[in-house]
């Protein structure tokens, strides 16, 4: 039993430690990030586009999933 709970402990830990060091690419460079909970239509990836071109402070991006 205590070697199964030091088992479980070393693989959480180690994922714990995969988890923190694996980031994903910094896209907005110091600017606000807004996520935009849209389909994933052609037009709007132009939209976006302008919206980002319009606000350089802002930064947009397309999350289809989460229609």
């Amino acid at each position: 039993m205590k070697l199964g709970f030091l088992a479980t402990f070393c693989v959480l830990s180690a994922a714990t430690v995969v988890a923190l060091r694996w980031n994903p690419p910094d896209l907005a460079k110091g600017k606000t990030t807004l996520v935009w909970a849209v389909d994933n239509n052609p037009v709007r990836q132009e939209q976006v586009d302008l919206f980002n071109r319009l606000n350089p402070d802002l930064f947009v991006v397309i999350d289809p999933t989460a229609t």
